[in-house]
């Protein structure tokens, strides 16, 4: 029915918004700033759950954790004081774009400055502050010289990414290994 997908033995339900109409949108000034963390900030990533945001940009090599106290509510979101510096485990000195597997425990950072998609483990899940770099990384550069973006399909058996120079179009990438690049 378009609702339910299962992936090896773990069921996932997606809910949709029913009125996907913008134009009846309007701004709730329900806002947050980063600025004090990274004042260029290019890469959110909220927890499925509407409890934590991650974030990461071009002015730092770090990816910073924050909590919400009311789930999805960005006014209550404050910084845990948790970041994960990746400038010495992979040489990128900053960031566009993150992901985070489902359960929390795999993370992946889009570099600015190598074109490549890195790949990390978490030993405590949705906590920046036990990440390690795995020695895995994917060069996108043949497909697009400034990768900006990325996603994975909901049983991690596909990813996505998306750039800024021409041929400005999606990159689809299959794994043979969910969630391994």
């Amino acid at each position: 029915d378009g609702l339910h997908t299962t992936s090896r033995s773990t069921t996932y339900t997606l809910s949709f918004y029913t009125n996907p109409d913008i134009a009846n949108a309007s701004n709730d000034n329900d806002t947050f700033s980063f600025s004090a963390q990274d004042a260029n900030a290019r890469g959110i990533f909220f927890k499925p759950d509407g409890t934590k945001i991650y974030m990461t940009g071009i002015g730092s090599a770090t990816v910073y954790q924050y909590s919400l106290s009311t789930p999805w509510l960005v006014s209550s979101t404050s910084y845990d004081n948790v970041g994960f510096n990746f400038l010495s485990a992979t040489n990128m000195t900053s960031a566009r774009d993150l992901a985070f597997k489902p359960d929390g425990t795999k993370m992946y950072i889009v570099g600015s400055s190598t074109d490549s998609i890195f790949e990390f483990d978490l030993s405590t899940a949705w906590d920046v502050s036990t990440t390690t770099y795995n020695n895995v990384n994917l060069d996108v550069s043949s497909e697009n010289a400034t990768a900006t973006g990325l996603t994975f399909s909901t049983d991690g058996l596909k990813m996505f990414m998306i750039g800024s120079t021409v041929p400005d179009d999606v990159s689809e990438y299959d794994l043979s290994t969910a969630w391994d690049l």
